[in-house]
């Protein structure tokens, strides 16, 4: 019954990789690839961990464990709700608790130490700490949270956690009293598997309910038809960019881009694709870091001293407080009073 549980997941997986891997213009995000990696150490885990072994009989592949899938998923999340495209290589040192957790699996024996099993435990509350730490990660989400997401990572935490609560009475000796209900380690992991694949799946086909631009596919094949041509590229995005710098059009609270397609003389569609497709952005945002930046200077200049934070904000383009702030800290990271503080004590300790 194991196995062929265990071979419907294989089978589901394969599938699931399959689908991800036709998402061509996402393959420079790290967070697709971190999916990937997260779906091939299920695969991995399904075929040789824990005793089950597809191939072999009574044979444990400890390398092939399932702590490799909470790394991946924990860094995954992260990717996905930063957005950011390129991988640091700090977050490498996640995968340090799994260095050590494969070197305890080679060198201990079948009388294990208490210190082996401490560290071991040790090690596994930090992959716990990984899958809290995402549902943390999703639930900071302010704006078009995606819910389904946050309950199956409470679900998914829930499961593997099991895996603590199972490891602790064995440890210190003490008798759980609720320690009959959990299922085997296998059968865990397994629902722990499909879990996963359903997050998956989910995330590919419910791209439209939160629109976090990880799977979504190529937007430029919505241009196809357009007309503009690859060599006049370059050519209007510095006729834009001149346009929207020295004209200041970014002051205009009223600015739309029908204006500035009306100010370069070419059709709308052609702006909307050199922002979309060639400067990796949109209308709005291409415009609100121009305006930040504006709000920036002005905050530093002694004729603005006695302006108010909108006043100033409402002088560079800002129509609205709340789009202000909002806007403000998704690109800065802080909220408009935060950073005007910040370069009051920046200026202080500089005089000192």
């Amino acid at each position: 019954m194991l196995k062929t549980i265990q071979i419907i997941a294989l089978i589901q997986g394969i599938f699931t990789v399959f689908v991800l891997l036709t998402y061509k213009k996402q393959k420079h995000k790290p967070a697709f690839w971190l999916l990937i990696g997260g779906i091939i150490s299920v695969l991995l885990y399904l075929i040789g961990d824990d005793e089950n072994n597809l191939f072999f009989e009574d044979v444990d592949w400890f390398f092939l464990d399932v702590t490799l899938f909470i790394t991946f998923f924990f860094l995954f999340v992260k990717y996905f709700v930063s957005k950011a495209d390129k991988f640091r290589k700090n977050d490498y040192l996640f995968f340090v608790p799994n260095i050590i957790f494969f070197i305890i699996e080679i060198v201990e024996d079948d009388e294990a130490s208490l210190l082996f099993e401490m560290v071991e435990l040790s090690i596994e509350l930090i992959f716990l700490g990984y899958l809290i730490y995402t549902i943390v990660m999703v639930a900071r989400i302010k704006h078009k949270r995606p819910t389904w997401l946050l309950y199956f990572l409470i679900l998914l935490t829930i499961v593997l956690g099991t895996f603590i609560i199972d490891d602790l009475p064995f440890l210190f000796n003490m008798n759980f009293p609720f320690e009959s209900f959990i299922p085997e380690n296998s059968y865990i992991l397994i629902m722990a598997a499909f879990l996963f694949y359903a997050i998956t799946l989910k995330l590919i086909f419910s791209q439209k309910e939160f629109n976090l631009h990880l799977l979504i596919p190529d937007s430029s094949n919505m241009y196809v038809t357009s007309g503009l041509k690859l060599q006049k590229v370059e050519t209007y995005k510095d006729q834009l960019l001149q346009l929207i710098e020295e004209q200041q059009l970014y002051k205009n609270t009223k600015l739309s881009i029908n204006k500035v397609a009306t100010e370069l003389g070419i059709p709308r569609q052609y702006v909307s694709e050199i922002l979309n497709v060639h400067m990796n952005t949109n209308f709005q945002d291409f415009i609100n870091q121009y305006r930040v930046e504006a709000f920036i200077e002005c905050l530093q200049k002694k004729q603005y001293e006695h302006f108010t934070l909108y006043g100033i904000a409402n002088e560079v383009g800002f129509n609205s407080k709340s789009s202000f702030n909002a806007t403000f800290k998704k690109i800065k990271g802080l909220t408009p009073t935060e950073y005007k503080k910040k370069l009051l004590t920046d200026s202080e300790m500089r005089l000192k």
